[in-house]
This record gives C-alpha cells, structure tokens and sequence, in this order.
C-alpha cells in the first residue's frame, strides 16, 4: 500500500544540512569580516586600540560561538570608528586638542614681525603717537594780491601747543593801511591773537609787521590743526577784504 509523502519544507530543509556544512560557511563569514575590520582599523590608525579584533557573526544554531572577547572587541572597534568620524567629519566632540603655549614676552614683536597682517582680524593694535613736529617749520598761509602771509611755527610748554609767528610782505608800490588779521579755530582749539605790529605794511616790506598766536589743541594727534584768516586793508584808498583757510599745517602741529 502507498501512502502520500508531504512536501518537505525550505526551513526543514535547510535544518537538515549537515552540521558541518553550516559550520564552514559561518566560519567563513566570520573570517571575512574580521579581515575587513582590521583593513578600516589599519587605514584609519586605529590598530593600537583594536588589537586582537576577532569578530564574528550572532550565535547560529548548531555552529560554535566566537571566542570570548571578540564580540567586546567588535563593539570597541565601532565606538572608536563612530568617535573618530563624529569628531574629524562631523564636528562632534572629539579628544580635546592641546592648549597652544601663550606667547612670551620676547616672541610677540617677533610673531609680529614676520606676520604684519596678524592683528587684521584680532584685536585692533594701539594707535601710533603722534609724530613729533619738525623744528623751525615755516609755510605760506596766504598769498593774494600785493600780500604775503608767512606762519613760522614751533612748539609750546606741551605737544598740544603751537606758537606762529605770522609775518607779512607788501610786494605793492603802496602801502597796505587799515591792516588786521583775525583767525579762527575749530572749538576744540583754543586761539590766542596779538595785535599786528603796526597797521601798516610798507610797500616793498617783508617782515616789518608781525603778529603773534597761541594754539591750544585739546584733541592733539587725533584731529589736525587748521584756521581760517579774515584779513582787510586798504590801498591806494579803496577797500580790500580777503578770507582764506590754512589746512597745510605739518605734522605734529
């Protein structure tokens, strides 16, 4: 008599491969993945901290379980990897990287020296003082007509202090009668002005008449000295008024 056989199940049927049939082939997955992690353990320089990386595949069914140890092995060598990638790629926190020693006394100028642009987007550097005025410095404050102003200039008790000298020439065949000069300053100058000499410049002088002024600049080195001049005489009987402004101060005054 024949009976009917039933159809044999896959998952029977893979149950009932030789042991050792399984066994080779979870070896081999297990040998193939421990090469892989030691190549990405040798390439990123991890060795030092992955030695003795044997891992292998989750437990099977009939097949022996890895050696003690390499699972802890395998989850170290993924913790480093993970903090590797997060903390070079990624931005995350990595191992904190050593202080760089604060520079000393002697290798500041010297940094500063060979990296002129070093302070470009730092701190701002210290404003440089302000240079000293030249000795016996004379300019030509105006010069119109038959008139010539000269300012000859020097310094006072203080770098904040100008004294001038103001001398004027006739280069005329007449006299320039009436003659006054005014000055002004801006307000964070204090002006003191003699009186003229004379109030008249003799035709053909240069010198003859001089008049005196005392600056004081409360904002010395930061906001440059400048003047404006209202000057009126007259000559050959008819009137002249004149005003001009002095801005060709050196510096240092």
């Amino acid at each position: 008599m024949l009976e009917h056989i039933p159809p044999v199940e896959e998952s029977a049927y893979d149950a009932s491969l030789e042991p050792s049939e399984a066994a080779s082939a979870a070896a081999a997955q297990a040998a193939t993945s421990a090469s892989a992690a030691a190549d990405l353990a040798a390439l990123l320089g991890l060795d030092a901290g992955l030695g003795g990386l044997d891992a292998g595949p989750a437990p099977v069914a009939g097949v022996p379980a890895a050696p003690p140890g390499a699972a802890s092995n395998q989850a170290s060598a993924g913790s480093a990897l993970s903090d590797l990638l997060a903390g070079d790629l990624l931005g995350g926190a990595g191992l904190p990287a050593a202080a760089a020693p604060a520079p000393t006394a002697a290798e500041a100028p010297a940094a500063a020296a060979a990296d002129p642009l070093a302070g470009l987007f730092g701190a701002p550097a210290a404003a440089a003082p302000a240079a000293p005025a030249p000795p016996g410095s004379s300019i030509t404050a105006f010069q119109k007509g038959p008139l010539t102003v000269t300012f000859q200039l020097s310094k006072g008790a203080s770098a904040a202090d100008t004294l001038i000298l103001a001398s004027f020439a006739n280069s005329g065949a007449a006299p320039l009668e009436g003659f006054t000069l005014q000055a002004a300053v801006p307000k964070q100058m204090q002006l003191k002005l003699d009186p003229a000499s004379s109030a008249v410049v003799p035709p053909g002088s240069s010198g003859a008449v001089t008049q005196r002024f005392h600056i004081h600049n409360t904002l010395h080195g930061q906001k440059a000295l400048v003047m404006r001049l209202r000057i009126s005489y007259s000559q050959g009987g008819q009137s002249v008024l004149e005003q001009g402004e002095v801005s060709n101060f050196p510096p240092g005054f």
